[in-house]
C-alpha cells in the first residue's frame, strides 16, 4: 500500500503542477487498481496483495500477462487486514488527487474513510489502534499516518475539525512515543517498550514526525509543535544515529569485501 499510495500521490502533484494527461492517467489508473483489489466491502482499505500468484508462478511471470490470461489463472492473495496506518496513506494520496481534479469523489472518499477509521481504530486518546486485535501494542506509525491525513484533509476543505484531530494526535504522540532524554520517537508506545532493551526509532518516522508536526505548527502557530519539530530533527542530528549509520556502513563495506 505504501508503494501504490505514495505514486498515486505523487502523480496528482505531478499533473496539478504541470497539467500533463499521462500523470493524470497513471494517477487514476492507480486509484483504479487500489478500488478494484483491495477495496473492502466498508468502504475502507485492505492491506496489500502479494506479487507472486503462488510458489509456481511468481511475479514476473504472471504481471508479463495481459489482465484476462491473469483472472484466468487467479489473483495473488489479498491481505484483507484492515490497518490504521495504511488508510491514513490512502487518505493522503485521495486528497492532492481531488486538488488536482476537483473532482468531489476522491474527497468524499477520503473523508469517509478518515470517519470509519476514527469510529473503528480510536484508542479515545487521540491515537489510533494498528489493528482492533491489538490493543496490547500501540504503533507509532498509525497515529502518524492518520495524523497527517487530517492535515491534509483539513488543507482539502478548511474545515478545523480535522485540524483538531491533528493536535488530539500531536499530544498523543507526546505523551506515548516522545523520548525526552535522546530525542525523537520510538516505534512502540511506552507501555510496550520494555517489550525491548532499547526503543526502536526509525529514521523515516523522524522525517514524517518533523514534516507533520511542521505543517500543524503552520496553520495552529502553536509552539508546542514547532517543539516537535526540533525533538525529532534532535535525534536526526544525535551522536547515537552518527554512530548507528557508522555501523551500518561498516557492515556494508564488510559485506561488499566477503561478496
Amino acid at each position: 500500500m505504501k508503494i501504490q499510495t505514495d505514486a498515486l500521490r505523487l502523480y496528482a502533484l505531478a499533473y496539478k503542477q504541470w497539467g500533463r494527461k499521462a500523470d493524470l492517467d497513471s494517477a487514476v489508473a492507480i486509484y483504479d487498481y487500489l478500488n478494484d483489489m483491495l477495496r473492502s466491502s466498508e468502504g475502507v482499505f485492505y492491506t496489500s496483495q502479494d506479487a507472486d500468484l503462488n510458489d509456481e508462478i511468481d511475479g514476473h511471470a504472471y504481471f508479463s500477462l495481459n489482465d484476462k490470461e491473469r483472472r484466468k489463472l487467479g489473483l495473488p492473495h489479498i491481505d484483507t487486514n484492515i490497518y490504521a496506518r495504511e488508510n491514513g496513506w490512502v487518505i493522503s494520496a485521495l486528497t492532492p488527487l481531488y486538488s488536482a481534479t476537483k473532482n468531489k469523489k476522491y474527497l468524499d472518499e477520503a473523508t469517509a474513510i478518515s470517519k470509519w477509521i476514527v469510529i473503528n481504530r480510536s484508542n479515545g486518546k487521540g491515537g489510533f489502534f494498528h489493528d482492533i486485535e491489538q490493543k496490547d501494542k500501540v504503533f507509532l506509525g498509525d497515529s502518524l499516518a492518520m495524523g497527517q491525513a487530517f492535515i491534509d484533509l483539513f488543507t482539502s476543505t478548511n474545515d478545523k475539525k480535522w485540524l483538531e484531530y491533528a493536535d488530539g494526535v500531536a499530544k498523543f504522540l507526546v505523551q506515548e512515543f516522545q523520548d525526552n532524554d535522546k530525542g525523537g520517537f520510538a516505534t512502540l508506545t511506552r507501555s510496550t517498550e520494555n517489550l525491548l532493551l532499547t526503543p526502536v526509532k526509525h529514521i523515516n518516522s523522524q522525517i514524517s514526525m518533523a514534516r507533520f508536526s511542521k505543517q500543524l505548527h503552520t496553520y495552529t502557530k502553536k509552539e508546542e509543535h514547532l517543539l516537535l519539530v526540533d525533538h525529532a530533527i534532535r535525534y536526526l542530528s544525535s551522536t547515537d544515529l552518527t554512530n548507528q549509520r557508522r555501523l551500518l556502513a561498516g557492515i556494508l563495506l564488510a559485506n561488499r569485501e566477503i561478496n
